[in-house]
């Protein structure tokens, strides 16, 4: 049951990583179309061009981090780490993980809470798009969930890592 989960939590991973690729390979056509019409017609065509960036920007944070962190692609300073015995690589990075697993925690809650404050109070976003706020808002408890999630993953496979290399010393 949990290989199956594991599976599904993966390939939405995946669902969220494309569409992150695709919200990043549409800001870039976006505004790289409104630098050339700017240019050529000497004003902004497409208006919504920089406040769509915005959020795509916020979107593709949220969408992205829990995949990064899956590939261990997020920045870390391993000059150090690589020089230590393995056991204490594997306590650093439980230690590291478990404070991944409490930020998202507390994005979770706040983002939440903004996002229900902004659904309430019917707030809008006050550019030309008129986006109601919440929609904005609403990536950053759901990636601080993924986020979450798989930093719970990741001290999983730390810990039975650390129970392998004990069992070998």
């Amino acid at each position: 049951m949990t290989k199956r989960l594991g599976v599904i939590f993966d390939r939405a991973l995946g669902m969220l990583i494309f569409v992150a690729g695709l919200l990043i390979a549409f800001l870039m056509l976006s505004i790289s179309i409104e630098v050339i019409l700017r240019f050529i017609t000497g004003h902004s065509v497409f208006w919504w061009a920089v406040e769509t960036s915005e959020y795509i920007l916020l979107y593709f944070t949220f969408l992205a981090a829990a995949w990064l962190l899956k590939r261990e692609g997020h920045v870390k300073i391993d000059l150090i780490l690589n020089r230590l015995k393995p056991r204490v690589q594997g306590v650093i990075n439980v230690i590291n993980s478990i404070l991944i697993a409490l930020i998202s925690l507390i994005l979770i809650w706040y983002g939440g809470e903004a996002v229900w404050e902004h659904f309430e109070l019917n707030l809008y976003a006050p550019f030309g798009l008129e986006v109601p706020k919440y929609i904005i808002l609403l990536i950053i408890p759901i990636g601080a969930l993924f986020l979450f999630i798989q930093s719970l993953r990741r001290i999983y496979v730390y810990v039975m890592a650390s129970k392998v290399i004990m069992k070998q010393e």
